[in-house]
């Protein structure tokens, strides 16, 4: 995923303006691939889930009947965080990563049942507001091979060998998960939340269009 030359790390302090600017670093030089950016909210104790993904129907089939189970894949992360003090939230955090394989799949009554491929970690660690965490290591290999041939001769036995060539790629990729926590303190009895209408009507100025330079149609607009 990384080029040879370039040696990386990434430090916090407390902040995660390092982390998301480092990210944003690897995506803008091709290195890497920002595959998603939510921001999640829940009750202290309570379960938080994301997923990037879909679902892949499955059949299963029985002696008198048949049925069809919808089986989650992608990018799955699972928070559960605990306020523990002032400024201190242990967390649990469980991501995975899954995708189907037809190839080590199965058949059964005339169906194929694919085989799942994943990558899946657990930890608890104890972090202060704000602070970012950084889970790494969700590696995985695929080998892929492309044949091309010349038509017709190539399907030849023996004789097509001599038409036909055979290309090999191993890609290497590293899921990297990067979580930031952040304590929302309810509004004070007396205060008195901010509306949309209390904002005056925008003038031509606030609405005024510039122009970036270089152009960048994947920057972020909010």
């Amino acid at each position: 995923m990384l080029s040879p030359n370039l040696n990386y790390a990434v430090v916090g302090q407390n902040s995660d303006i390092t982390g998301l600017g480092f990210f944003q670093f690897l995506e803008n030089h091709q290195l890497a691939k920002i595959l998603s950016e939510p921001k999640l909210m829940t009750n202290s104790g309570e379960k938080a889930e994301f997923l990037s993904g879909g679902e892949i129907p499955i059949v299963l089939a029985q002696a008198l009947n048949t049925s069809i189970v919808f089986k989650e894949f992608g990018v799955s992360v699972i928070f559960v965080p605990t306020v523990i003090g002032k400024d201190d939230i242990l967390l649990e955090v469980k991501p995975e990563v899954s995708q189907p394989d037809y190839a080590h799949g199965v058949s059964l009554f005339g169906f194929t049942v694919p085989a799942f491929v994943t990558r899946r970690a657990q930890t608890f660690v104890r972090l202060k507001n704000n602070q970012m965490l950084i889970i790494a290591g969700l590696l995985l290999r695929t080998k892929t091979s492309v044949v091309t041939k010349t038509p017709y001769i190539g399907d030849i036995p023996y004789l097509g060998a001599l038409f036909k060539n055979t290309s090999y790629q191993d890609q290497n990729s590293d899921l990297v998960m990067a979580v930031t926590l952040e304590i929302v303190n309810p509004i004070p009895s007396n205060g008195q939340p901010v509306l949309p209408t209390d904002r005056p009507q925008f003038t031509a100025e606030d609405i005024r269009t510039e122009r970036v330079v270089p152009e960048d149609a994947s920057r972020s607009r909010f």
